[in-house]
């Protein structure tokens, strides 16, 4: 048996974690394939999420031929992609709810820490009913570097005012896990639909199939807050 994991509270991701938006995302970019006859290269995308949209627009230029508009492009796809926010339900990850309603009443202290500019974030909790039960965020505009950079999880420690390596942070995403072994922290990975190599993923402290599950370890103390 593993020895209980001993922490002071949670560094918590927001798309492909909270909120099953990650393939809301993926959506829209096909749209704007479509629309604007943009390509991107093959299984590009994947290694693009948990990113911010200044830091994947850098890389898809490092990448495309100079020719192609790429400031265009993601501007059709971010306009595809908060069309489809604004008139479908935006969708919430198994369990979401229920596991930060039971952070909020046992007093656990959690800050969010998304690669999402703090407006959108802002929108996509207050439509979800996450809003509440997340008030503390530091969001892709608050840091100059994004995941996977440390940045957004060193400065969402400081919110909470823990040291890092204290802290829990829940990701899904390659680049998302990255930033937090590079910020001290522990991690437990919740997968989504984008690939985390075998060389991150053993790297995780811990790895649950959702946040059922990790409420469910907390319920059993695996997980103790300190």
């Amino acid at each position: 048996m593993r020895p209980v994991l001993q922490i002071k509270g949670f560094l918590i991701d927001m798309d492909g974690l909270l909120l099953d938006t990650e393939r809301v995302s993926h959506r829209s970019w096909m749209l704007a394939e479509e629309k604007t006859g943009f390509r991107l290269p093959p299984e590009m995308y994947a290694t693009l999420i948990g990113q911010s949209m200044v830091a994947i627009g850098n890389r898809l230029r490092e990448v495309v031929s100079p020719d192609c508009d790429v400031e265009a492009f993601l501007k059709v796809a971010s306009r595809f992609y908060r069309t489809i926010l604004e008139e479908e339900a935006i969708p919430l990850k198994q369990g979401a709810r229920e596991f930060l309603g039971f952070l909020s009443d046992a007093g656990i202290p959690r800050c969010l820490a998304t690669s999402t500019e703090r407006n959108l974030c802002g929108h996509k909790l207050e439509a979800s009913g996450l809003a509440d039960l997340i008030p503390l965020r530091v969001c892709g505009d608050d840091v100059s570097h994004s995941k996977p950079a440390p940045d957004i999880y060193l400065k969402a420690a400081g919110v909470l005012g823990e040291d890092s390596s204290d802290l829990l942070v829940l990701e899904d995403s390659e680049n998302g896990i990255r930033a937090a072994l590079s910020a001290g922290c522990k991690v437990a990975h919740i997968p989504d639909m984008g690939p985390v190599s075998l060389e991150w993923q053993v790297r995780t402290d811990r790895v649950f199939k959702s946040l059922d599950d990790l409420r469910a370890a907390l319920e059993r103390r695996e997980i103790e807050i300190a």
